[in-house]
């Protein structure tokens, strides 16, 4: 997996949105600030150089993180949500896997 390059940081407060709205053509989602937002799904997110505070998910944890193994490089179909952060943010409809 290459990382795209590093880009101006963006922040979004109080919306409503989708990751595939900011995703690249290979699925990364990067430098994005996200503060007391409503992530809607369907989605299946990879986390990397992310920070995670202080969020909701909307479901029980044996319905909403699946379990990649160890050995896993590839995740196809999946978001790779990568230097961003998520403070105070809802999160809809949305599966994480990862190593």
């Amino acid at each position: 997996m290459t990382e795209p390059e590093n880009a101006p940081r963006e922040m979004h407060e109080g919306e409503t949105l989708r990751l595939s709205d900011y995703a690249d053509e290979r699925g990364w989602v990067q430098n994005h600030d996200f503060l007391r937002c409503t992530i809607q799904g369907p989605a299946l997110v990879v986390f990397g150089g992310t920070i995670v505070h202080s969020n909701q998910i909307d479901g029980f944890p044996d319905e909403c993180f699946y379990d990649a193994g160890e050995n896993r490089q590839r995740y196809p179909g999946a978001f790779f949500v990568h230097q961003c952060g998520f403070e105070s943010c809802t999160f809809l409809n949305i599966g994480f896997t990862g190593r």
